[in-house]
């Protein structure tokens, strides 16, 4: 297998996929070999079988698209960030899809069977989605036939239905566009109609494929097929036929495209060519082009993980029997006018894009209203007590995206406190990541349990606020939770050359601290009962701190990133108190600004953008991290990955024993960096800051 240096020098066509990974094609007539940075492996591709714009190392694992950043396109991402987007909206524009049946035939998962056909309709004008199965869904939305059969389907009992009984017992359409539980379609609205001159389309096959001798075009559990071509397979394949040429598997694909093909195509049957194919469906890397940034459907599960499926199920399946109970959401919020020109567009826009989502109601009035008036307000508008609407109040520079309906998951007494996610580069994070306890937004069902009284002196933006409401909630007898991970709420705020809560009072404890998490999550919570500095629960942005400029001379700056998981507070006061240091994912560094990171984060956490005179350091404390897996020789195995993922930016690594330094120094020699990146073993965190900075 190549090393990735020898792989980069025979780079023929560089072409990078979503997950960062190259197909590489070698220039001396060897076989294609996928690099991914990602996973970190050298993968060869057999023959012919080299997928041209995506990442086949990534592509065959379960990578769950929303770890880590939201925004970012990874292979599977790619899927699933648009099924997610889709399933909790619906397009406002339509394909005419008149003259096809939408159908799926599922008796395994008759749920995931409905979601399906309710994701893959939304942009085309079909004239029937039926769900066919022996057992009726839990939810079925409007608009999706129930048909009931019999007897439930085996493997092989579902192929001989789709080949001889489904145009005679459902379809009256000239084609029927058939799905599956693990096959979507991902746009709707690019349904051509051109491909209804064909009697098959589907996802191209491999050459390679024995059964692709006679038609490149195949794949059934995405395709269309035309009534005329169902009514000939129901006379054709029958199991005198099947049971000598199928090796003892039926597929309704391989007996349609490949054992009936010729006899198919004497009858006057056409099937799609693979350049036609390969913008309807996708399921496996041919030559043809297909890409499932681009393509009306998929099929397979390599493309949408097995637990991605469950988790959105269950989410839909919650989403659909709020809306047939008439739930509603209702979002409050201020329309903050001030001075700022620049700033007056962010909270406009952020005033807009909840107005695009949501029916709302506003308060106007000079400066900013206390929370009171936000609940108070949401209570007048309740119709009952006990009515499904999802109430939400939320600071004036935030927004939220499709994800808000998502909150109808809340139970009867959850009061969900959620995190914003912040800007990062040309993309969002979550800002908890960066190590804060912060909320933006507010949401629970019917009307408020916290005593108005409790709220009437609270304004939104002073310090300590969120965590306080927090605490209240559950003083009040809530389930507090942060589902910020499933539901997002942005805040836009581009200058920050301010620090929050500097200057302004801050809220006294007790508070409720509560980490993000997904819903179906355990949430974790942690009461504070006495105010221990900012690593904690402020938000901290970037500025020029005056301790800092006495020092230097200029207008550097000390970061440091740190794990909030264990939130190694001693160090962050000395530093803030004596050098300055302010805690907060740094984007971008300056000329002569230091940037720590506690390794433990990962590399997602080290600066994207560096300039000559700053200096990063991870910092590799002994915690628990180091400890979990000391078990015989590979006792520094997370060690030695921290180390290697630092690599990636870092300029020194500080460590707190002489043991681990050992370890550093032989991980950063084996790695060929010895002499570059440097080994400090640290007793005193202000005294090394000063002795780096000088």
């Amino acid at each position: 297998m190549m090393t990735p240096d020898d792989a980069t020098r025979a780079i023929v066509n560089h072409l990078p996929c979503g997950d960062r990974g190259d197909i590489i094609h070698v220039s001396d007539g060897g076989p294609a070999i996928c690099y991914c940075n990602r996973f970190g492996q050298l993968t060869p591709l057999i023959g012919g079988d080299v997928e041209q714009r995506t990442c086949l190392v990534c592509q065959s694992s379960e990578w769950p698209a929303e770890s880590g950043r939201h925004d970012r396109p990874t292979t599977s991402g790619i899927l699933t960030s648009e099924l997610s987007r889709r399933a909790r909206s619906w397009p406002e524009e339509s394909a005419d899809a008149s003259g096809v049946t939408l159908c799926c035939v599922d008796c395994v998962n008759p749920d995931l069977a409905a979601f399906a056909l309710d994701v893959s309709r939304r942009g085309a004008r079909f004239d029937r989605v039926i769900l066919v199965s022996d057992e009726r869904p839990s939810q079925l939305p409007g608009g999706i036939e129930f048909v009931r059969i019999p007897q439930s389907l085996d493997k092989d009992g579902y192929n001989l239905f789709m080949l001889r009984h489904l145009h005679s017992l459902f379809i009256s359409t000239s084609h029927v566009l058939t799905i599956q539980s693990d096959g979507f379609l991902l746009r709707p609205e690019t349904f051509d109609r051109d491909w209804l001159e064909y009697d098959y389309v589907g996802a191209p096959w491999p050459p390679e494929r024995w059964h692709a001798d006679k038609s490149l075009v195949g794949n059934s559990g995405c395709c269309i097929r035309s009534r005329k071509l169902l009514m000939l397979t129901a006379e054709l394949a029958t199991d005198e036929l099947i049971a000598s040429t199928t090796r003892g598997d039926i597929y309704d694909d391989v007996v349609t495209c490949h054992v009936l093909h010729d006899e198919l195509v004497k009858r006057d049957c056409r099937f799609a060519p693979p350049d036609i194919a390969a913008d309807f469906s996708v399921e496996l890397s041919t030559r043809h082009g297909q890409f499932i940034g681009k393509t009306c459907g998929y099929h397979g599960r390599r493309h949408a993980p097995t637990h991605w499926l469950e988790r959105e199920l269950s989410a839909w399946k919650a989403r659909t029997k709020w809306r047939h109970r008439g739930g509603e959401i209702r979002l409050c919020m201020n329309r903050y006018v001030q001075g700022d020109v620049d700033r007056q567009v962010e909270l406009d826009e952020c005033y807009r894009s909840n107005g695009d989502l949501v029916e709302r109601w506003t308060l106007t009035g000079d400066g900013v209203p206390v929370f009171a008036a936000f609940v108070g307000l949401l209570d007048w508008i309740q119709d009952e007590p006990d009515s499904d609407a999802i109430n939400i109040f939320c600071n004036s520079d935030v927004y939220f995206d499709d994800s808000i309906i998502d909150l109808c998951r809340l139970g009867e007494n959850d009061f969900a406190c959620l995190t914003r996610h912040e800007k990062d580069g040309d993309g969002w994070r979550l800002w908890e990541e960066c190590g804060h306890r912060s909320q933006d937004a507010w949401a629970y069902r019917g009307r408020c349990k916290i005593p108005i009284d409790k709220l009437a002196a609270i304004k939104p933006g002073a310090p300590g606020v969120d965590n306080h409401i927090a605490w209240l909630a559950w003083e009040a007898g809530y389930n507090v939770v942060n589902p910020s991970r499933d539901v997002r709420v942005f805040h836009l705020h581009a200058e920050q050359s301010r620090r929050a809560g500097i200057g302004r009072e801050r809220i006294k404890p007790p508070y409720l601290h509560v980490w993000p998490h997904r819903f179906g999550e355990e949430p974790r919570t942690e009461v504070v009962t006495e105010y221990d500095g900012p690593g904690h629960s402020a938000v901290y942005h970037q500025q020029r701190l005056p301790t800092w400029e006495t020092i230097m001379g200029g207008d550097s700056m000390i970061y440091m990133s740190i794990d909030v998981e264990q939130f190694n507070g001693g160090m962050w006061l000395a530093l803030q108190e004596h050098a300055g240091a302010v805690v907060q994912y740094p984007h971008a560094l300056q000329v002569d600004d230091i940037c720590l990171v506690e390794a433990t984060l990962g590399s997602e956490f080290l600066p994207k953008v560096r300039v000559d005179g700053s200096v990063v350091v991870a910092v590799l404390l002994a915690d628990y991290h180091l400890q979990r897996e000391r078990t015989g020789n590979d006792q520094w195995n997370i060690l030695i990955h921290r180390i290697e993922t630092c690599m990636v930016a870092a300029d020194r690594v500080a460590v707190v024993t002489d043991e681990m330094a050992g370890v550093a120094r032989e991980v950063i020699d084996r790695n060929g960096k010895a002499g570059l990146i440097l080994v400090d073993v640290v007793a005193d965190w202000v005294w090394y800051v000063n002795w780096i900075k000088w």
